[in-house]
């Protein structure tokens, strides 16, 4: 099954116990765009995966497999 990229970001980020705020927070994102990435009403640049890749310490499978979905 393939899940869209903010199903992944929610499954990762709940994975490790961590807050949208949390994430937003240690990102630097905007209050909220957490929310809206995981709703896929927003698409994330590149330098903001990377960030959020970082935060929630994704192994090089877990980012590829995130990465894949925008190829």
């Amino acid at each position: 099954m393939n899940l869209s990229f903010g199903s992944k970001l929610r499954f990762y980020r709940t994975d490790r116990k961590i807050s949208q705020f949390q994430l937003e927070l240690e990102t630097g994102c905007a209050f909220g765009v957490m929310s809206r990435f995981e709703n896929n009403k927003v698409i994330p640049t590149l330098h903001t995966i990377n960030r959020i890749s970082s935060a929630l310490k994704l192994t090089d499978k877990e980012f590829l497999d995130i990465w894949k979905l925008f190829r």
